[in-house]
Formats: structure tokens, C-alpha cells, sequence
């Protein structure tokens, strides 16, 4: 019975497809109620004339017969739908639909109990003749009135075949994230773990992105699988929610969140802002932040191991060789000669040295230099060594040779003295009547009765005797008893004269001593040299007198060494005052005259220039006073303001520091070249004293707040993993949404097979993937009569133009 359009002439907008849904309805209400008789016919066709449009139907389309069968041919042909009911004895085949050549068939999805009032369906397609024929025959009815949805095997339910895809897809989004959670418990475990170069760089090329490397690395995975696996969850939920029910915004919501900038898209789009949009970009947000984590979880640090050691320096209580040396004794005079040269020579290359030597907290040879305590500061609390661009900071241009320094940084504390002149303000005169005319004594040490040298009068040799531009004094000394080896071995109670020589010159003779009267001794310091080349001006005259007195000091000192085959380095962080016991500070090594006879005739002629055509002039000793720097070394002599712009602490700290340096080469002239070149040098007299070396190992660093971002993003990568392969096994109906080939599906202008509508999408795809498609106008028009536009063949669809004003209708 055909179905034609209404008296009117309109054509209905929703198409045949929706009127043959519209009369199924009718019809699942209608069939229960079905008579066995042939008046079913007329109960059939009442039930349809209720529809909400007129229809006209032919009554010669019902057959008088027993219902032993129903069959329901549903064609839509250009708006019209053909329905035939038919009653036979037995089930013949349907008749077929009116003839045309340009009929398409579109197969009803019968509701599920609709398929129960008419027991068990089957479907059949005729290429010749395109058409969908349903076909029912009666059986015993079902205990239970509802469906259940069949196997693949079975054509009347959905189910799933073996799909190597979507399983291979279930095991990546499960395993992936599991391995990445036990990823993070692995990098968990590393923290203060000793790190193993090897190791270290396996992990680097687990966590981090190079350039070079080959292989795909976590940083660059996490991302990739985060977006698989959310966008997975996300489609599958959509497409159960599809199966269950669900409005077309959350279905929009769910589809166009699949990606973290679709997802923003999709609700801008929408304009549609709720919790699940705020889930979902919250979700999405632990993508980057999930790969940050990766690559920040993991560092590594230094930190110090420490292991027990001892090592050696030199004790400046040591006895200087001057006092070994007699001035006149045939017996040691050659010894002296060589000590003298050999001392000599090593002032002039300290003196001599670049002012980054100078600076250096080593000496020329890697011994470690001592600095000037600042006595300023009161108290004995530890005072920070800094850095100073000024030479005159140290208190020697040599520094004490420090033995059996092991790989790794060690500190130790060092105790040592220097002489330390507080000089007055530097008087200078070049006039022939000049009152600086000092009056120098000098005793013979030598001689075989040595007069007394009273405290209160310079004793030393003055220019004259010295043919040098300048010359020192000194006004007190210790008493003669403390430099007699009868007195002191009787003093000392020994028997052994070599255990008294040895404490001969040496201010710790006193170091137990109490009750001394003891006042420091002044050191007078007297140039007298021209200033320039006419004979006929006067001489330069400059003198100065410093209070001399030895400072006990104890520095803390850092020693480094990278393995056994670098020198090592070291240097004073911290001093103080020394808190052991000490021979008072105004006994120096000055004070003993053997000593200081051998420095009043030495010290001035370390430079080695004496009178030149009768002439003195000033020499490098007396330029590094006025400039350490020794920029004012010229050829040219002009030395008219030499010491002119030196004030008086200034002098100090410089005399006081080329004095130190010429006494202590006197004592370890011969272990100072061996610097720090041995590690295993010996030395006498040594001080050894324990330390603790720490070693800086590289350890695992675990940042704990980055890799519970890491194992955050990997729980979460996890449950949507999981989640996905659940909704995925929950979904009984094919993948269609999000896909092209949704377009063909859906679509009434294009013909498909009766089982394309249980295929996957992708299924489709394959199946008609090489048939070229189109949107555009089609032949079908509207009420207005224009022309509908769809999806539909090639050469069956007209393209659109673009037009000022365009309104069409889709169908």
C-alpha cells in the first residue's frame, strides 16, 4: 500500500525514513493484539490511519488467508514509502516493490520489541531489486519478552570478533602507564645512591631528550601515550554513553575533548562551561606537567664523605741556619757562602715575581702563604681570610711546604709566627746639612771576648760597612746567658750539648720561662743613597724605627687535591691568635745577636747591588717598599720621591714582609722549591696533625614534589587506561563516532548493504573507501522547493557555489 504525500501536495521534511519509524512504532503496538483471522488487516490498518498524517491506503493489499507469517517491505522511492502486510499459509517469498529504476532501499532498525512481537527476524538484500526485505516467521514465543543481544555469529545481536587492534590498543594503555609507575618507584629507590657514570647515563637516557639518541626516551613517550590513552578513554565513554543515551552536548563535550586544544575549542564552541569541562582541561593538564616531571625527578648532587688522615707542615719555630753559620769561622764559611747565594737567589725570584704570584695564596713553589692577622679585630675569635689585590696582605712572599695531602679536600688548623713592625712615620731629608745621621754600634760577635751589647743603642753595621743604599739596627737583644752553651745545658739541666744547640736562637727557648722583663726591641731602618745621576746634589736620606714583635697566629687551612698526579692547593680561610703557650711576642729571632749580626750584614745585599763608581743608588728591595707592583723599575735613575707617597702602615706591612721573607728562607731555604711537587716530602721540623678528608661524591638526587607530579600523571594515565579498556569491552555497537565515514552512513542518498549498519566505522571505510563522495545539492527538494544538501555520490551531487545570500535546507 503505497504512501503517498498529503492532499496539499507538501513533502514532509523528516524524510520516509522517519515516517516508516513513525509506522513501526505504530506497528509494535498494533501486532500483539494481532487476530488470527483476516481481519487483522483491518485492525493493522486502523492502528496506521492514527498516524499524525492523513495517508492513503489500497485494501486489495490484504489477502484473505491463515497468519502463519507477516512480512514488512519498507521502500522509500522520491518521498514515497511502500507497506505491504501480507497473510499466507506458508512463508513465501516477499513480493517485490513496485518497479522503478531510481528506488533506493534504506534498511528500519526495528526496535528490540518490536523483533520480540515478531520472534525471530531475518534480513535479506536483493542487488536487483534495491530493497531491504525483513522477513518474520512465527515461532514458539520467549519466557522473557525482551531481546538479548547474540554473538557475531548471531545476526540479529551485536558482538565483537577478534580485533587485534583494539587489543593491542587495551594492552598498550594498561602496561604503558604501569611501567612508567614503576619507572617512578625505580627513581625513587636512587635517592643518596652513589652514582655510577655508566648507570647515570642509562638513566639520562631513560628521563631525557637528546639529539642523538636513537631511541624513543620517556620524555617524548609521556606525552604521546598520555594523549593516546585520555583521548581513548574519552571516545569510549562517548560511545557507550551513545549506546545508553545521552544528549548531544555531552556527546559533543566528550568527542571534542580528546586533544588539550580541541578540548578548549570544543567548550569556547560550545560555550558550554561545566564540572566535566573542568575535569577535562584539568586532565589534560597533566600532560605537560607529567613531562616536566620526567625530566626535573632526577639530579644528582655533590655531597662530602669523609675518611680519617694525617698530614705534615713545617714548624717556623725551626732554627734558622744563620745561626749555624759563623761570620769568621773558617769552618763553616763556605757553608755560609752557599747558604747565602742559595737564600739570595730565591728573595730575588719572590721579589721578582708576577703580581698574581704575589697575590696568590701560594708561593712560586705551591707552599702555602701565611696572611697578616688582623690585629685590629680584639678577641680570639676566628677572623675570615679574604682575598686582597695587595701583596703586603701575606706575611712572607714564602709560604710553608705542607706533605702527605691525599686525593679529596681537607682542613686543618696550622700554627706558625711572624715578625710583625710597627713602623713611625718615615722622616726624609736631602739636604747637605741633614740631621738624620743615626749612630750605629757594632760589637764583634766573633771576637773571643764579645763586649756586652746594651739594651738602648742601635747595634748593627751601618752604609759605610755595608757599601748598600740602605741599613738596619736593632737596639735590644737577650741577655748573653741565653746564648752560651754552657749556661743553657746547666740551665736546662741535659747532658746532651746537641739537644742545648739546637734551642740556641730559637725564641721557644723561653717558652716556659715566666718572670722576664721583656719589652719589644726597636728596629731602625736608614737609606742613604742619590736620587739622581749630577754629583753635585746631595744625598737622599729616609729613616724609620718599628717596634718588632713576634705574632703566634693559628690558621685554618683548606688543602685540595684532585688525584696523585695534580698539585695540590691550598689556602688560609680563618686565623686567630694563637691559644698555645709561647715565648713572649718581644723575643724574636732578632733578638738573639748571633742572628742578627749575620742579618745587619746580609738582609740590605739580598739584591746584590752595592756601590757602583763610588755611587749608591736605591735598589729593588727599596722599590717593592715603594711599590710592590714594581711598576717604577726604570733605567732611567730618578728616584727623587721614592717612599714619598708610602705611608707609614704601609711600610710597616711591606718591611715587615720582605724581613719575614728573607727569616724564613734562612730556615726552609732548602724544602721550599719542593712546593707541593711531592706529596710525600720530609721535612724537619714538621708538625703532623689528623685530619678528615672529604671526597665530594656524586649522589642521586630525587626531587620528591616533581616526582609526585610524575607518579600524580602516571595513577592518572593508569585509571584512564583502565577505564578505556572497560567502556571499550561495555560498548556492544560499532566505532562510528568522530569518523568519516559516518558521513556515508548516515547518509539517505547513498545505498548500502543491509550489514553495513553493524560494521565498524573504519570497516565502512575499508569497504567504500575508494568511492569518491560529496556534499552538495542532491535531486531531492524542500517544501519551498529548493534543493537539499547532503552527502552523497560524486556524480550524483551538484557542488555549491558561494553566493551573497545562500539559505538551503539539509535533509
Amino acid at each position: 500500500m503505497p504512501y503517498h504525500p498529503s492532499p496539499t501536495g507538501a513533502k514532509r521534511k523528516s524524510g520516509p525514513i522517519r515516517a516508516a519509524l513513525l509506522w513501526l512504532k505504530r506497528l509494535r503496538a498494533a501486532l500483539p493484539a494481532l487476530p488470527a483471522h483476516p481481519s487483522a488487516a483491518a485492525s493493522l490498518l486502523n492502528a496506521f490511519h492514527k498516524g499524525p498524517r492523513p495517508m492513503a491506503v489500497s485494501a486489495e493489499a490484504f489477502v484473505e488467508s491463515s497468519p502463519s507469517s507477516v512480512n514488512l517491505v519498507v521502500v522509500p522511492e522520491q518521498g514515497s514509502i511502500f507497506l505491504l502486510v501480507v497473510t499466507r499459509p506458508s512463508p513465501p517469498p516477499p513480493p517485490p516493490p513496485p518497479p522503478s529504476s531510481s528506488v533506493h532501499g534504506h534498511l528500519v532498525n526495528i526496535p528490540p520489541l518490536l523483533l520480540a512481537a515478531m520472534n525471530h527476524s531475518t534480513f535479506e538484500y536483493s542487488p536487483a531489486k534495491p530493497s531491504f526485505v525483513a522477513s518474520t516467521t512465527t515461532a514458539h514465543p520467549s519466557d522473557d519478552p525482551a531481546i538479548e543481544m547474540s554473538s557475531s555469529k548471531d545476526k540479529d545481536g551485536f558482538g565483537h570478533g577478534f580485533m587485534p587492534g583494539r587489543i593491542f590498543a587495551d594492552i598498550t594503555c594498561t602496561l604503558l602507564p604501569l611501567a612508567l609507575l614503576g619507572l617512578a618507584g625505580a627513581v625513587m629507590l636512587l635517592d643518596d645512591k652513589v652514582v655510577d657514570d655508566e648507570v647515570y647515563k642509562k638513566w639520562e637516557n631513560a628521563i631525557t631528550v637528546t639529539l642523538t639518541d636513537q631511541f624513543s626516551q620517556t620524555a617524548s613517550i609521556f606525552p604521546i601515550l598520555f594523549a593516546s590513552t585520555v583521548g581513548r578513554m574519552v571516545y569510549e565513554v562517548a560511545r557507550w554513553k551513545l549506546e545508553k543515551g545521552a544528549t548531544l552536548h555531552l556527546l559533543e563535550q566528550l568527542i571534542g575533548s580528546r586533544t588539550v586544544g580541541s578540548t578548549l575549542i570544543t567548550h569556547i564552541s560550545l560555550r558550554r562551561f561545566n564540572i566535566l569541562g573542568l575535569v577535562m582541561l584539568l586532565l589534560w593538564a597533566l600532560s605537560p606537567l607529567g613531562s616536566q616531571s620526567v625530566l626535573r625527578m632526577l639530579r644528582t648532587r655533590l655531597v662530602p664523605t669523609f675518611q680519617p688522615s694525617q698530614l705534615s707542615y713545617y714548624s717556623t719555630d725551626a732554627q734558622s741556619h744563620l745561626q749555624r753559620t759563623q761570620l769568621k769561622d773558617p769552618a763553616t764559611s763556605a757553608t755560609r757562602s752557599a747558604l747565602i747565594n742559595f737564600i739570595q737567589t730565591m728573595y730575588s725570584a719572590l721579589l721578582l715575581s708576577p703580581l698574581s704570584t704575589k697575590t696568590n695564596a701560594m708561593d712560586l713553589w705551591g707552599n702555602v702563604k701565611i696572611p697578616r692577622l688582623d690585629t685590629n679585630a680584639s678577641g680570639d675569635a676566628w677572623r675570615n681570610v679574604s682575598w686582597s689585590a695587595q701583596p703586603e696582605s701575606f706575611s712572607a712572599l714564602v709560604g710553608l711546604p705542607v706533605a702527605n695531602v691525599v686525593q679529596g679536600n681537607a682542613t686543618f688548623s696550622l700554627e706558625s709566627s711572624y715578625i710583625d713592625l710597627n713602623c713611625s712615620k718615615i722622616a726624609r731629608d736631602y739636604s747637605y746639612s741633614s740631621s738624620i745621621k743615626p749612630n750605629f754600634t757594632w760589637t764583634d760577635p766573633d771576637s773571643p771576648f764579645p763586649e756586652p751589647l746594651p739594651n738602648g743603642t742601635w747595634h748593627g753595621l751601618n752604609k759605610t760597612d755595608t757599601e748598600m743604599p740602605w741599613a738596619v739596627a736593632l737596639d735590644r737583644f737577650v741577655d748573653e746567658f741565653w746564648y752560651n752553651d754552657r749556661n743553657l745545658t746547666t740551665w736546662l739541666g741535659v747532658d746532651n750539648a746537641t739537644i742545648t744547640h739546637d734551642l740556641m736562637g730559637r725564641p721557644m727557648l723561653f717558652e716556659n720561662e715566666t718572670g722576664l722583663d721583656v719589652k719589644p726591641a726597636r728596629l731602625l731602618f736608614f737609606a742613604h743613597f742619590r736620587y739622581t745621576i749630577p754629583h753635585y746634589t746631595p744625598d737622599m736620606r729616609i729613616i724609620t724605627d718599628c717596634h718588632a714583635v713576634q705574632r703566634y697566629v693559628e690558621s685554618r687551612v683548606t688543602c685540595s687535591r684532585v688525584d696523585e698526579h695534580t698539585p695540590q692547593n691550598c689556602s688560609v680561610v680563618a686565623q686567630r691568635p694563637s691559644r698555645k703557650p709561647h715565648a713572649p711576642e718581644g723575643i724574636t729571632m732578632l733578638s738573639f745577636p748571633t742572628i742578627w749580626n749575620q742579618v745587619t750584614e746580609t738582609f740590605p745585599a739580598m739584591m746584590g747591588q752595592g756601590a757602583t763608581f763610588g755611587q749608591v743608588f736605591a735598589d729593588t728591595a727599596m722599590r717593592y717598599l715603594d711599590d710592590p707592583r714594581l711598576a717604577n723599575i726604570t733605567t732611567e735613575v730618578d728616584d727623587e720621591y721614592i717612599l714619598s707617597k708610602v705611608d707609614q702602615g704601609q711600610f710597616s706591612r711591606r718591611f715587615s714582609q720582605i724581613l719575614n721573607t728573607y727569616m724564613l728562607l734562612s730556615q726552609l731555604y732548602r724544602y721550599a722549591p719542593q712546593g707541593s711537587a711531592d706529596a710525600d716530602a720530609i721535612f724537619e721540623p714538621r708538625v703532623t696533625t689528623p685530619v678528615r678528608v672529604s671526597n665530594l661524591v656524586q649522589v642521586y638526587a630525587v626531587d620528591w614534589l616533581w616526582i609526585a607530579f610524575f607518579f600524580a600523571s602516571s595513577a592518572v594515565l593508569f585509571v584512564s587506561g583502565l577505564t578505556s579498556v572497560v567502556f571499550a569491552h561495555l560498548a556492544l555497537g560499532p566505532e562510528i563516532l568522530g569518523y568519516a565515514s559516518s558521513l556515508v552512513r548516515d547518509s539517505r542518498y547513498i545505498q548500502l548493504p543491509p550489514e553495513a549498519g553493524r560494521k565498524e566505522a573504519t570497516d565502512v571505510t575499508l569497504m567504500m573507501g575508494q568511492q569518491r563522495i560529496r556534499y552538495g545539492f542532491t535531486d531531492a527538494v524542500s517544501e519551498e522547493g529548493r534543493p537539499l544538501v547532503g552527502v552523497g555520490l560524486e556524480e550524483q551531487i551538484q557542488g555549491i557555489k558561494r553566493t551573497r545570500s545562500s539559505k538551503s535546507d539539509s535533509g
